[in-house]
């Protein structure tokens, strides 16, 4: 995942980029809004997180010709003022999420990985593919429209394949999904949760299976008839 961070502040923009690297994510500098402007025209991002006030202006405007453009970008604004009219013109403007400094990296994860499982156009609340069947709100998973008792952790890794179906999902992109951030995540540990859900397709007779490439990732996929 591609993550566009403006912040003006060299220290903290290092920081956060070091941090989110440890995790997998490709992370873009930009200090000024002028730079993020233009690695928006060269580059695709899945998240940003802005800075509210930089050298050369207020990161507002730069979300509002964001949206404008539609383009489909998760925004975490980042700012020192935390008055109600400041958190309103944010969110007006077309922020996703505010984040007040100074903050703790565990709460900017957990709020990276909201955004991560929230769809760029919600036009249902049910995903599905194949005999597959995701209700979002109730967080349940039907199969042949059989409920399916799942756990947290799976239904979370369930809603990353069916937002990828037949297409590999890596243990990076799982454990971004799913776990902390800054949690130290082993490829067992994903290997046994992803062996776990796959069982559960199984034992309930669905018509996909979660299939390994070895060294590349996952994948869900249809099975034959």
């Amino acid at each position: 995942m591609n993550i566009l961070l403006l912040e003006d502040n060299p220290s903290l923009n290092n920081a956060l980029k070091e941090e989110l690297s440890k995790k997998g994510f490709l992370v873009e500098q930009a200090h000024t809004i002028k730079e993020a402007t233009e690695l928006l025209s060269l580059k695709e991002f899945q998240l940003g997180i802005f800075d509210a006030m930089l050298p050369d202006g207020l990161s507002f405007n730069l979300i509002k010709n964001v949206r404008a453009s539609n383009i489909a970008l998760p925004i975490i604004l980042v700012t020192a003022k935390d008055s109600i009219e400041d958190r309103v013109e944010g969110l007006d403007a077309g922020a996703d999420d505010y984040l007040v400094k100074p903050f703790n990296f565990k709460e900017l994860s957990a709020r990276i990985r909201a955004l991560m499982r929230r769809p760029n156009e919600i036009s249902s609340e049910i995903i599905e593919f194949a005999d597959l069947s995701l209700h979002l709100l109730s967080k349940e998973l039907f199969i042949d429209s059989r409920a399916c008792k799942i756990s947290k952790k799976e239904f979370y890794l369930i809603e990353l394949f069916l937002r990828k179906p037949e297409l590999l999902v890596n243990a990076t992109q799982i454990a971004n999904a799913i776990y902390e951030l800054n949690q130290n995540i082993t490829p067992n540990a994903i290997e046994v949760l992803v062996h776990r859900l796959r069982k559960k397709l199984l034992d309930n007779q669905s018509k996909t299976t979660i299939q390994n490439y070895r060294g590349l990732g996952f994948k869900l996929e249809a099975l034959n008839d």
